[in-house]
């Protein structure tokens, strides 16, 4: 089975439910699991750098009707997307994992039904429309978000469940006859998977001003740590007050939003969630030369950061101070001049 991974290295987010009908058992033969990517030899890319592995998922056979896809507009995020014709409409599955777990359910439902036109929730409804569900074996949460509408792109169902390291989200969108319909194999499908991970595919030594990652200038003292798990650069400053590490990610399009970064982002630091106003708020207007970003500065009990995102070529870059208090203060004009510097491909 082909396979095409496209990572924009992130570290950030995102993203991204109950039906009363009975769950149906989907029985189809079952083809070899998906064969994992070439893996780098001994942990290494061609360039001798240590590579991170990656999540991955494999799966035995689709259902009938399902097709693997490259995904229109693609987020870089994805691991695999799936596409469901017939003649009650179209949907998509998309695999989706995100570093580090605590997510607030749900916002990010509310997000979702937001993308549909539907208002926010209550608590007492926000149980109504979860539901547990098995994937890959392990125990993870369904939401499922309708309009009741038999017409047009107005359901979405997503399975969210956390496995080494990541926050997998398995979204499924589409023409609400068809979700419905699909409902169990989506649920079947889910139960089928394997977790795993894999190397990233051996390159060949290549300079930072390369294909893939922009021109900058870095603090002389600051190590270069190479690329991260889905991080395109990471760097480390050292000195008094302890450290602080920096890391580049990208991610398509808007990313989750303000709201959705800033609070997993205090989740990271042992910080509460705000409201989506005190979040956008927190959001301090900041420029480059390519136009306008946003800085974000949260100070945890012990550890802080520093977060500036770049909207640029339609995707959000993110550049992220992460240490002691000291460190992240201490570093905090060498880390705004380089984000200043960079030069984008």
């Amino acid at each position: 089975m082909n396979r095409s991974y496209r990572y924009c290295l992130l570290s950030t987010a995102m993203l991204f439910a109950a039906c009363s009908e009975p769950i149906q058992v989907y029985d189809a033969p079952k083809e070899p699991m998906a064969k994992a990517a070439p893996a780098a030899p001994a942990g290494q890319g061609g360039g001798g750098q240590p590579q991170m592995p990656l999540p991955d998922i494999k799966w035995g056979g689709l259902p009938a009707g399902w097709t693997e896809t490259e995904g229109e507009g693609s987020s870089a995020m994805r691991v695999a997307t799936f596409q469901v014709k017939s003649a009650d409409g179209l949907a998509e599955l998309r695999a989706i994992p995100i570093p580090g777990r605590g997510m607030d359910e749900k916002r990010l439902v509310n997000m979702w039904r937001e993308q549909i036109g539907q208002a926010a929730i209550t608590d007492e409804e926000f149980k109504q429309i979860s539901q547990p569900v098995v994937v890959g074996k392990v125990e993870g949460t369904l939401f499922d978000i309708s309009t009741g509408n038999d017409e047009g792109q107005d359901r979405i169902m997503v399975a969210m469940v956390w496995d080494k390291g990541f926050t997998w989200f398995f979204k499924f969108q589409g023409d609400t006859a068809v979700i419905g319909k699909e409902k169990s194999s989506f649920v079947n499908f889910l139960g089928d998977l394997k977790f795993e991970t894999r190397m990233p595919q051996a390159t060949q030594s290549r300079p930072p001003e390369s294909a893939g990652r922009p021109k900058w200038k870095t603090p002389p003292h600051w190590e270069d740590l190479g690329a991260g798990m889905m991080q395109l650069a990471k760097f480390k400053a050292s000195g008094e007050g302890g450290d602080t590490e920096i890391s580049v990610s990208q991610l398509g399009g808007p990313a989750g939003g303000i709201p959705a970064n800033v609070n997993r982002w205090r989740g990271q630091l042992g910080m509460g969630s705000v409201s989506d106003a005190d979040a956008v708020a927190s959001a301090k207007s900041f420029t480059v030369p390519t136009g306008d970003a946003q800085l974000v500065e949260l100070l945890g009990d012990s550890k802080s950061m520093t977060v500036i995102m770049v909207a640029q070529g339609g995707s959000t870059w993110f550049f992220k101070s992460f240490g002691s208090k000291a460190a992240v203060e201490r570093e905090k004009n060498g880390f705004v001049e380089f984000v200043k510097s960079v030069q984008y491909n």
